[in-house]
């Protein structure tokens, strides 16, 4: 699908507008009960620029208890910045 709008990073806009972007849905047994996963490459102000972004409810091996999650990163420019669940 085609992406529309723009994102921020330190003051710095990344134009969106344009881009090819791919969105799934899974339905597994070994899946998370709800996930999706969106990434995308084709930023064409900025080439070599990357984006993924994945949400999830994760599964604990705990009585079915699970949490919402999610994992994220962002190539640009050479640096690689990373945005977790984990990470705080």
């Amino acid at each position: 699908h085609i992406l529309h709008g723009s994102l921020s990073i330190d003051g710095h806009d990344i134009s969106m507008d344009g881009g090819r972007g791919y969105t799934e849905k899974d339905f597994g047994r070994d899946f998370p009960s709800l996930w999706i996963w969106l990434q995308t490459n084709s930023f064409q102000s900025n080439p070599g620029t990357s984006l993924f972004l994945s949400m999830a409810r994760i599964p604990t091996p705990f009585f079915g208890y699970e949490f919402p999650g999610f994992t994220s990163a962002i190539w640009h420019q050479g640096q690689l910045i990373r945005f977790a669940t984990y990470t705080g």
